[in-house]
């Protein structure tokens, strides 16, 4: 009941601002067992959720919301919700029929997390509140004006960015079908700044937080600064190359010992990033690779990152943005800040 009154409730705020489609669909998946302490974790899993979008003017993308929720398969990790801004990309498309690429950032809540005495075997998620991604490929087929069904492949990720240890995460393949109704028509304007600047440098600061030890359960204070480039390559895209400091207090953890003295040499990270960005009116959402020039401790991390990003552009100054950080797709970092456009 806990379940169908929180999804309920997640349908009722989205009815409230109807867009140009809405969809409600069905999944069956299974957890992914990709570490040692999740093997008997591995179930099936059933999943609800639900889509209202509208498209970009003179495109094929649509922005919209996307809530869900899911019955995790055993009692150890119980249910899961979440809700997000849904951003889909068509490839191909006719009168009838289309394929699209989408991407979902948010918020996620799981039911059951880690705990030293009432929940030791959930070796996944430490934390109740988390983050939620989810990506995948969309065949979508209009049956009249009003309806069109769609089958989907996707794939749905908690986890908290070693907010709270653990945080090996939860990842949930699934296939699902859905069925939806077209509504009036509605589009999202592309953002008009004054200025049209090809190239675009900009500065970035952004702060998170980290734990990694279920035993000693510390957290420390993640810092990153950035300076870049952004390219424009059209009203709703861009590339953007960047060079970025960060202090990870890590190198200098050792369980249950205090932090080792702060050097030149055990805490500053020096790398190299390269990105994509794709706007959906003022929202954007950006994927960003990157290699570490320098690290304390070459064994800690990989030697190249990744990272996905939401932002929403103020202004032609400001941008705030989330941004998760990762090293061979193993969360690092959740990272909030703002960019600070020089033009």
């Amino acid at each position: 009941m806990k379940k169908l009154g929180l999804f309920a409730l997640f349908l009722n705020l989205i009815t409230l601002t109807a867009q140009q489609y809405q969809s409600v669909s069905w999944a069956s998946g299974f957890i992914i067992p990709h570490h040692d302490d999740m093997y008997h974790l591995y179930r099936n899993q059933y999943s609800l959720s639900y889509q209202s979008s509208k498209f970009l003017k003179e495109q094929k993308d649509q922005m919209g919301y996307h809530c869900y929720v899911a019955d995790l398969g055993s009692k150890t990790l119980g249910w899961a919700a979440a809700f997000g801004a849904e951003f889909d990309k068509r490839f191909v498309t006719s009168q009838k029929w289309a394929i699209s690429g989408a991407f979902t950032a948010g918020i996620g809540w799981v039911s059951n997390p880690y705990d030293s005495k009432n929940n030791p075997r959930n070796r996944a998620i430490g934390s109740y509140l988390n983050g939620y991604v989810r990506v995948g490929v969309k065949s979508r087929y209009i049956l009249n004006q009003s309806t069109f069904i769609s089958a989907d492949v996707q794939l749905s990720h908690f986890s908290n960015a070693a907010w709270t240890a653990p945080n090996l995460g939860v990842n949930i393949p699934s296939i699902g079908l859905s069925v939806g109704r077209i509504l009036q028509k509605s589009n999202i304007q592309p953002i008009k700044w004054h200025k049209e600047n090809k190239w675009t440098p900009f500065v970035s600061f952004r702060v998170g937080r980290k734990s990694l030890d279920i035993d000693d359960p510390r957290w420390f204070m993640h810092y990153t600064s950035e300076l870049g480039l952004d390219y424009k390559l059209s009203e709703t895209s861009s590339l953007r190359g960047a060079i970025l400091v960060q202090s990870d207090p890590f190198y200098r953890f050792e369980k249950f010992q205090d932090l080792a003295p702060l050097t030149s040499n055990n805490v500053i990270e020096l790398g190299l990033s390269i990105g994509y960005k794709a706007y959906w009116g003022k929202w954007n959402t950006f994927f960003d690779v990157g290699y570490y020039l320098y690290k304390p401790d070459k064994g800690y991390k990989t030697p190249y990152f990744e990272a996905l990003g939401l932002g929403y552009r103020i202004n032609e100054k400001w941008e705030p943005v989330l941004r998760l950080k990762a090293n061979k797709t193993t969360a690092d970092v959740m990272e909030w800040g703002v960019i600070y456009y020089l033009n």
